[in-house]
């Protein structure tokens, strides 16, 4: 069953100090931290990394030509991560820019949820930028989205988060660099480097 808005506001909190900015010495050594620590290091311990893997795999073989990478430990995330580049679409003319067109999928290691998303990165050069991250799906990475989605439910059993709770603010915790007043529900629970 998917845990409502109210019901993630509260896991969050478990995670994150109240009113405490991350410059404090008291963020580092709240219960509330060294919990999120604790569950960061079994979700990156072999057996979830094994889990994560073959999640992956099975994504691979579910989109055949599409390219499947591992994003999970670019940055400390609170999300397991994976970005599936499009075959024939990675590059795509769009206002005389090129873009790299792919799938991303969080899942939360301490909720049963997850997002899917569609990412443009900007070609410039031999080096691909950011560019676009939109929440509702295109008509070309529909498809991978529908993967994503389905073979996420079914191998870790999460479910989506409602896409109007996604940006909820939580304006009294911090999270990787976002300070008080400007958090958000998916900040907290999966990252704030969503590209």
């Amino acid at each position: 069953m998917r845990p409502s808005r109210e019901e993630l506001l509260r896991i969050v909190r478990t995670f994150y100090p109240s009113g405490v900015q991350q410059g404090d010495p008291a963020y580092l050594t709240s219960s509330e931290i060294l919990r999120l620590e604790h569950v960061r290091e079994e979700a990156s311990a072999y057996a979830g990394r094994a889990r994560w893997a073959s999640v992956l795999r099975r994504i691979g073989t579910e989109l055949p030509g599409h390219v499947v990478e591992d994003w999970t430990y670019t940055v400390p995330l609170n999300c397991w991560r994976c970005r599936v580049y499009l075959p024939g679409a990675t590059l795509r003319e769009a206002n005389q820019t090129k873009d790299a067109v792919s799938v991303v999928g969080l899942v939360s290691i301490f909720a049963p949820v997850h997002v899917v998303y569609s990412s443009m990165q900007r070609r410039e050069g031999d080096r691909f930028l950011p560019s676009r991250t939109l929440y509702q799906p295109l008509p070309e990475t529909e498809h991978a989205q529908g993967v994503l989605e389905r073979t996420l439910r079914s191998e870790l059993h999460t479910d989506a988060v409602e896409a109007d709770a996604l940006f909820t603010p939580i304006p009294d915790i911090s999270c990787f660099n976002i300070p008080h007043g400007r958090a958000m529900l998916i900040d907290a629970l999966f990252t704030d480097d969503r590209w």
